[in-house]
């Protein structure tokens, strides 16, 4: 049985559909609704502007990195932490992937630009919360043990998300392919790296 969609979320998908045949540039409302079957006014009942859609349209990509921190907190003692990293990280590295070609058509538009930094800043969106999510998690970890109690989550939480978002840019600029093996490797070495620290280890530290 097919999925019934809200006039908004058929907005969206029609919107990120015509952001990736036409671009920007040559986007109109005009265009949105009539792929989308509906009025022109329709879409105000919804979203202010168009760069208010097409700020939607990016946002819902991300809310798969949000789900992924939610769902952080039950992962802890489980598995290994690096394990639980990495399943954050690749999610963080595909969905900036993603959004990459979206995000840059709509900043080449320099009034789609400052309506959506204004947008940004208004529902204090960014990776803020992201962060703090795994920031979090690793504090707990560190009770439990399972973390350098010497390394400060807030910071490798950053360093984690940070890598993630400019590796999935990069990539995408290159037109790399972001399920290639060597995505994947990256991102754990980075994991790996992490965890070990870069201070080199007292001898005597290793001997039980």
């Amino acid at each position: 049985m097919e999925k019934l969609i809200t006039t908004k979320q058929k907005l969206i998908n029609v919107t990120e559909q015509l952001l990736e045949s036409n671009g920007v540039a040559r986007l109109t409302t005009r265009m949105i609704a009539r792929e989308a079957g509906v009025a022109e006014g329709l879409i105000y009942h919804y979203f202010k502007d168009k760069a208010e859609l097409i700020h939607e349209v990016i946002e819902q990509h991300i809310n798969d990195i949000r789900d992924a921190v939610e769902k952080l907190p039950a992962s802890i003692g489980l598995n290994t932490v690096a394990e639980n990293l990495e399943n954050m990280m690749i999610i963080t590295y595909k969905v900036q992937y993603s959004i990459a070609p979206l995000a840059s058509s709509a900043f080449a538009d320099n009034g789609i630009r400052e309506r959506m930094r204004e947008i940004i800043k208004l529902k204090d969106i960014g990776p803020k919360k992201e962060i703090e999510g795994i920031a979090i998690y690793l504090s707990a970890e560190q009770r439990l043990g399972r973390v350098n109690r010497d390394i400060n989550p807030d910071m490798a939480a950053r360093i984690l998300v940070a890598y993630s978002l400019r590796s999935g840019m990069n990539d995408w600029f290159l037109g790399l392919d972001p399920d290639r093996h060597e995505a994947e490797m990256e991102l754990k070495g980075v994991i790996q790296t992490l965890m070990r620290g870069l201070e080199p280890k007292d001898e005597n530290s290793h001997k039980e």
